[in-house]
């Protein structure tokens, strides 16, 4: 085992928001399935730093079998976390597993035999989003991964098909808990399900116990630290901290796990000051992440007519398209976001780039009923201006917009996901 790699062993859970289940976090998952409602319910990544980033510090005061017991209240939500100073062991006969590999040397994971029973124990490194946010965290051992409802996983622990009876015309139907709604072969009818057969293929889940291993402290891992706490300034709009960040000599272009720099979260959550500090301070303004999205393209997407006006003042790429061929008139156009529209069109968009599907802009304002986009591309494309499309007069039949002080959580857009517009 690496010497500089200590390990604790933890047990976590949380409740389901939608049913109030228990919610066990049987390792650092972004998706954990609940077994009492049967729905996916999404931990973020910001969750997951709350819970582990404290471990780290505390280790060092540790002896073996010491640990704490603690309640965790981040994000509305409360975590309960054990977690104890523990060599990794096996989780049949909990003799010690030696030998453990270096996370640099296993790619994606391995199974290592227990040198006891034999008993096979997952090994994986940390994986990058959560190093992102716990940069000392780099093994993992039994921790479970995301886990969808019908997924494999499940059935695993249901074991064998069973025999159910068609409720329209009594036929054997042979069921293995792939899918809750199936089809009758012998009348064709669509069967639901019922909880008890459901619950007997997917049994609840016990809390099971896993180890995380952190690495000692070092240069290049309070470097990892920094640039962290400089994205999530960015994305919390906290100006005072960025600036003090760039103060300091930190890159203006550094970047989290999936290639997103700052002045993309500015442009992203439209926070304006933070954008303009950073452009001023020398930020690749075509910076793409991972899917090839710019910051132009993601505040374009969400509507921000001041980013993107301000961009594209700097020299931002107008017609710089993603992965999935989005340009940035595209994006403002399938959302609705008619002044974003015209200021680009203004700018010299193309008003025919089509994506990987072959739709171009109006297509794609056509086909989500985004009528005033619709008027203003025509009128570009024949030459006229666009300032002659007047906004439409708002409906009285349409429901007011969300007070956004008084939105629920479901109708709330959730700052990890309401801007990955292409998944």
């Amino acid at each position: 085992m690496n010497n500089d790699i200590d390990f604790v062993v933890i047990e976590c859970r949380t409740e389901c928001p939608k049913c109030g289940g228990a919610l066990l976090l049987n390792g650092p998952a972004q998706k954990v399935h609940c077994d009492k409602c049967q729905s996916s319910v999404e931990i973020t990544d910001t969750l997951w730093k709350s819970i582990l980033e404290d471990i780290p510090g505390e280790l060092a005061e540790l002896k073996k079998g010491q640990g704490n017991q603690q309640q965790i209240w981040a994000e509305g939500v409360g975590v309960s976390l054990m977690y104890m100073r523990q060599a990794p062991q096996c989780s049949a006969c909990e003799a010690d597993l030696t030998h453990l590999p270096e996370p640099s040397t296993i790619g994606e994971g391995a199974l290592l035999p227990c040198p006891k029973c034999g008993e096979e124990s997952s090994v994986r490194p940390a994986p990058e989003w959560l190093r992102f946010f716990v940069p000392e965290l780099v093994l993992l051992v039994n921790a479970a991964g995301d886990v969808e409802p019908g997924d494999g996983q499940d059935q695993a622990r249901g074991g064998k098909p069973v025999i159910f009876s068609c409720p329209a015309c009594a036929g054997a139907l042979k069921v293995d808990g792939s899918d809750r709604m199936i089809d009758c072969e012998f009348c064709d009818s669509s069967v639901y399900l019922p909880d008890g057969l459901w619950l007997r293929l997917h049994p609840a889940k016990t809390i099971d116990r896993w180890f995380a291993g952190f690495a000692s402290a070092s240069e290049d891992i309070k470097a990892k630290r920094r640039v962290r706490d400089f994205i999530l300034a960015v994305r919390d709009d906290e100006l005072d901290d960025v600036a003090s960040y760039l103060n300091e000599g930190g890159s203006v272009n550094v970047m989290d796990a999936d290639q997103r720099s700052g002045l993309f979260f500015a442009a992203a959550f439209e926070h304006v000051e933070i954008a303009k500090l950073l452009v001023e301070e020398n930020a690749h303004i075509d910076s793409a992440d991972k899917q090839g999205t710019t910051a132009l393209l993601i505040a374009a997407y969400n509507g921000h007519h001041e980013i993107v006006e301000y961009l594209l003042k700097h020299g931002a790429d107008i017609n710089a398209r993603n992965k999935l061929g989005v340009t940035p008139l595209a994006g403002a156009a399938r959302q609705g976001h008619g002044e974003v529209v015209r200021l680009l069109v203004e700018k010299g968009a193309d008003l025919d780039v089509p994506n990987e599907d072959g739709k171009t802009a109006i297509v794609r304002a056509g086909e989500e009923g985004h009528d005033e986009v619709v008027e203003i591309l025509k009128t570009a494309a024949a030459g006229g201006s666009v300032r002659s499309v007047a906004p439409p007069d708002p409906s009285p039949e349409d429901p007011a917009p969300p007070d956004v002080e008084s939105t629920s959580d479901e109708e709330s857009p959730n700052k990890e996901s309401w801007w990955k517009f292409w998944e």
